[in-house]
């Protein structure tokens, strides 16, 4: 049975570092330290929700408040194909949002990929394009 809750022990961003998606320059350890960072220092601006099944981490979803703005970004999420957890961690996620009165919630994905398939069924719209040019 998949257990879902709220982690606030910085401990376990050790434990879910290996399954971070990466993005050029913002390694593993870049999102390790940023996020443990702000679980240390300013615990109510994130949200960490872990699924275990039978100990073993099978979902998570990390999402933190934007400064200066009124919507939460999902930074990273991860599910080994259990759609309970992306149902209830994503209704979680919104519950902990409007605790903290975010009024939006935004996360990036690849255009055309089954994440953004995925997403959308959750409520999620397209908002914008990010661009980007190697150099």
């Amino acid at each position: 049975m998949i257990q879902i809750k709220q982690e606030f022990d910085t401990e376990v961003i050790n434990e879910l570092m290996p399954y971070f998606i990466e993005d050029s320059c913002y390694t593993k350890e870049v999102m390790g330290d940023e996020f443990t960072r702000i679980m240390t220092f300013m615990p109510h601006d994130i949200c960490v929700l872990v699924a275990r099944n039978e100990g073993n981490v099978v979902g998570f979803i990390i999402a933190h408040k934007v400064d200066n703005r009124d919507y939460a970004y999902f930074a990273q999420v991860y599910s080994k194909t259990h759609k309970e957890f992306a149902q209830i961690g994503f209704s979680k996620l919104i519950r902990w949002c409007k605790k903290q009165g975010i009024k939006e919630l935004r996360g990036e994905v690849e255009r055309d990929s089954t994440a953004l398939r995925g997403i959308k069924t959750y409520g999620f719209t397209e908002h914008s394009i990010v661009v980007s040019r190697k150099i």
